[in-house]
């Protein structure tokens, strides 16, 4: 497989007058990137360009206001600093936006050859404005405000890749499959701030080990497998060490190889919908079936835990793994003297568009509490054997934890709150 080239851009988000407004533009009706939205002036640079943006400050005043002057006229900028970058998956290519911030106490023009209109605009207005679909800078900018407490996190959006980027389309139009299909290449593409973090870092050292563990001693050989939601099937050809019966399921495939083949990849990696099973497998196959980090993706659970029911044996074992803060609460952590604290100050509504680990989405959410979770497993069949908080030391030495935090400080909160919770149901019927 031949990997995307990458490339590199910047986007300038101008403060004005020093408060927390910045200057938002609108594209002129003109072949291109987000024609119509609400945007800032973003523009691609070479890689040599990209490495400069980190040695100097004088380099990055030369690099934003080259921008500016070739987007804005003779606005003059100072300050200039970098706020936030963030990685994308395109069809062709990756791209790496870096998200630069400045000051300026000069007077706005009110258009010039690139936009129709500038205005001093705050993030909210711009996201209702474009009803709530926003490109890459304006989703950078969202997110960097988060992170240095100016505005709510619980704000909602759509960040639409270029090519998607129409008024056409109702917002509520887009259905699972479709986000799948829009930001599936984007799920493993790490959205890193000043703070450090890595959401798939934490992921496995936590919850990929617990499961690695578990599932090596409950699958045997000759046993049937599934893992729903496999993603890039990477379990599914861990566990075909030990089962020749190891398959996988997803909606769409993010990997070129398996997104180009329509049906099946090596026979065992297939394209399908959980709500149709009965359609890819008979009755009563499955030993084990794998729901890891899904079900909070699906929003009818008791239809597809029928189909479930239809292809797992009497006595297998489902595994379900679900991140711990969203199985029942919404809230948010707050630096407090150095020290993490966990708001719990309102409950998840039952559908809302979330991020993903700070990752590009975003993806309808589905909220139930665990107790939810459970009572509508046990209504269609499957009884709880066991349940399982993982924290940041539960599958790593003392050595290994200093050195994560060391490396991530933002996630030693996983030492007092568990990021993964998994439970195993078993097949009653």
């Amino acid at each position: 497989m031949v990997d995307k080239k990458t490339l590199y851009a910047i986007g300038l988000a101008i403060f004005l007058k020093g408060k927390s407004i910045f200057i938002s533009v609108k594209r002129k009706n003109m072949d291109g990137e987000y024609s119509g939205y609400w945007s800032i002036p973003a523009a691609e640079i070479s890689y040599d360009e990209y490495k400069n943006l980190f040695l100097s400050n004088s380099e990055l005043d030369i690099i934003s206001n080259k921008l500016c002057k070739r987007k804005l006229g003779n606005l003059h900028i100072e300050n200039s600093r970098i706020l936030i970058q963030g990685k994308r998956s395109r069809e062709k290519y990756n791209l790496v936006m870096v998200l630069l911030g400045c000051d300026t106490f000069d007077s706005l023009p009110s258009n010039t050859d690139y936009y129709d209109q500038i205005l001093p605009k705050n993030i909210k207005s711009i996201i209702e404005s474009n009803t709530y679909r926003i490109g890459t800078c304006i989703s950078l900018l969202h997110q960097y405000l988060i992170e240095i407490q100016e505005i709510d996190p619980g704000l909602e959006f759509f960040e639409v890749q270029p090519s998607l980027a129409s008024f056409e389309i109702s917002f509520e139009d887009y259905t699972a499959k479709k986000l799948w299909e829009c930001a599936g290449g984007n799920y493993g593409l790490l959205l890193l701030d000043q703070l450090g973090g890595d959401g798939f870092a934490l992921r496995s050292v936590t919850l990929d080990r617990a499961l690695n563990q578990r599932l090596k001693k409950l699958v045997e050989t000759n046993f049937h497998f599934l893992d729903l939601g496999c993603g890039d099937g990477t379990l599914v050809r861990k566990m075909r060490k030990i089962t020749k019966n190891a398959f996988g399921i997803d909606l769409t495939f993010t990997s070129p190889q398996l997104r180009n083949d329509e049906k099946s990849f090596d026979g065992y990696l297939r394209k399908g919908d959980i709500y149709n099973l009965k359609d890819n497998f008979s009755q009563d196959t499955f030993d084990i079936i794998l729901l890891n980090l899904v079900i909070q993706w699906l929003p009818d659970l008791a239809t597809a835990l029928k189909q479930i029911n239809h292809v797992i044996k009497t006595g297998g074992q489902l595994i379900v793994t679900m991140t711990t803060p969203n199985a029942s609460y919404c809230g948010q952590w707050e630096n407090i003297d150095g020290k993490y604290i966990w708001k719990q100050d309102r409950r998840i509504p039952n559908k809302k568009l979330v991020m993903l680990n700070r990752m590009v989405g975003p993806l309808w959410y589905f909220g139930r509490s665990l107790t939810t979770i459970i009572s509508e497993f046990g209504n269609q069949g499957f009884s709880l054997n066991k349940g399982e908080e993982i924290f940041l030391d539960s599958f790593q030495s003392e050595n290994e934890v200093n050195e994560f935090i060391l490396k991530w400080p933002s996630f030693k909160r996983s030492l007092l709150l568990p990021p993964f919770t998994i439970l195993e149901f078993q097949a009653d019927k």
